[in-house]
């Protein structure tokens, strides 16, 4: 579905902007809500006739409302096809106090906003192409609690970014083989510089060439980034491209990222409050972005209302003496539920017992990864040919088995009386790697745990 112009040659782009910077001033008041739902076919002017998310975007009219029902619109096995963009106007979100909507889509551009005035709120959008394009091409002015992922090659993004944009407490990740960026800021299809504010984003991409950051400016279009507590990892994670005189600069305070490739005369500054080691994650391969319980990430935010008041899971934004890096934020076991994270249905709520007893808080805590499984520190490199892995069973707990994963591959799996033995792993692979280790207790349940790490590189003679 299109509506005015075209996203990938610019066609229309200096018109509508103009248009849209004078139809801004649109009082709240003449705004119409439309609603969309997974397998809505109405006329969108209400929650019962719900239409397609795609007709509810195209028909829409500067000003208008966009309402997401939840639930998945698509598939991965049967994604929507339709580019989705407008450059009216539009604030679009999912529905208040429910899953976020989640879109499948092969299309180039799953979900365009063009207006600078535009926002989008609490939307899943998962494009399943192995082609070039963007899950979330959005030049608006506040892109909010999203989480994106993109399966394109080299050239796309999860989310790409012009203009005036803020996004913050989101997820952007690129999982496709080469050269994809978890968040790209380009300047190619403005006609005035952008200046991006990431706060509290994690933005990974991976494969061959993926950078985390990608910012590229072209001449005349300068691209600025500022990023407050946000996370960037991919084989570069920041990278930063000018073209024919455009200037391009990431400013990073309170952050998470190492490797760097700068054109010359693009800037890359640092205040000092850059993290180290890597954040480690629940489950990276997987896409499992929630922070574990040591991830260098945790209470080194920099607090600020502009952070907003919860992160993806609808935890709290501060959970601990500081706000985190990065999207999620780390609650410990048995502290009080925030609401379901997206996608899920919560749970009914058992009625509570006449007389309840007070539960002891050691109790509450759940068993995890980290309780059985201690891997070697992420703060320093490790040896390709001495990476040992020790296993221990906590009181009242016995371990069926231990398989270890290297990038993925199966590397060793641990059965019997060798799992009360250090298991010992040789010939890693050169540069960085990640281990996964599941786990598998006598009860049947699975605990996994994965992390990062980059090989030391030989000494010199």
């Amino acid at each position: 579905m299109r509506s005015g112009g075209n996203p990938l040659t610019g066609l229309g782009r200096a018109t509508a902007l103009g248009v849209a910077a004078l139809l801004a001033v649109t009082p709240a008041a003449f705004a119409t809500q439309r609603f969309a739902s997974p397998d809505g076919s109405g006329d969108c002017t209400t929650a019962p006739t719900a239409c397609s998310y795609e007709s509810a975007i195209a028909g829409a009219a500067n000003g208008d409302e966009v309402i997401l029902a939840p639930g998945d619109y698509g598939s991965a096995v049967s994604p929507r096809t339709a580019t989705v963009y407008s450059y009216q106007q539009l604030d679009v979100h999912g529905a208040a106090d429910a899953p976020r909507p989640r879109i499948f889509s092969n299309a180039t551009f799953p979900l365009g906003l063009y207006n600078v005035a535009s926002t989008v709120r609490r939307v899943d959008i998962e494009r399943v192409a192995t082609s070039a394009g963007a899950a979330l091409d959005f030049h608006g002015t506040l892109a909010d609690d999203l989480v994106v992922t993109d399966a394109g090659g080299a050239g796309s993004a999860a989310c790409r970014l012009n203009g005036t944009v803020t996004l913050r407490n989101s997820r952007c990740w690129a999982k496709g083989g080469t050269s994809g960026s978890g968040t790209l800021a380009n300047t190619s299809l403005d006609l005035t510089p952008s200046v991006i504010t990431l706060r509290n984003v994690t933005s990974i991409a991976s494969g061959a060439g993926s950078g985390g950051l990608q910012v590229r400016s072209f001449t005349g279009r300068d691209a600025t980034v500022n990023a407050v507590n946000s996370i960037f990892e991919g084989i570069v994670d920041i990278n930063t491209n000018e073209s024919a005189g455009g200037q391009a600069a990431v400013n990073a305070t309170h952050s998470a990222f190492h490797t760097l490739q700068q054109d010359p005369g693009t800037e890359i500054n640092n205040d000092g409050t850059n993290v180290f080691p890597y954040p480690t994650f629940v489950d990276f391969p997987t896409g499992d972005f929630h922070q574990t319980a040591d991830s260098s990430t945790v209470d080194k935010g920099i607090d600020a209302p502009l952070n907003g008041t919860t992160d993806w899971d609808g935890q709290p934004r501060t959970a601990g003496a500081h706000t985190d890096i990065g999207v999620d934020e780390y609650v410990p076991p048995g502290s009080e539920p925030g609401p379901a994270p997206a996608g899920t249905t919560p749970a009914a709520t058992p009625a509570p017992a006449a007389t309840p007893a007070k539960t002891p808080a050691a109790a509450v805590r759940s068993l995890s990864a980290a309780d059985v499984v201690t891997l070697p520190s992420t703060k320093a490199c490790v040896s390709r040919r001495n990476f040992r892995i020790r296993l221990r069973a906590p009181k009242g707990v016995t371990i069926k088995s231990a398989t270890v994963l290297v990038n993925g591959g199966r590397a060793k799996v641990v059965k019997g009386k060798a799992l009360t033995a250090p298991v010992d792993l040789r010939g890693l692979p050169k540069g960085r790697f990640t281990v996964k280790v599941t786990i598998v207790t006598g009860k049947g349940q699975r605990l996994s745990l994965t992390r990062r790490y980059k090989t030391c590189a030989p000494k010199r003679r």
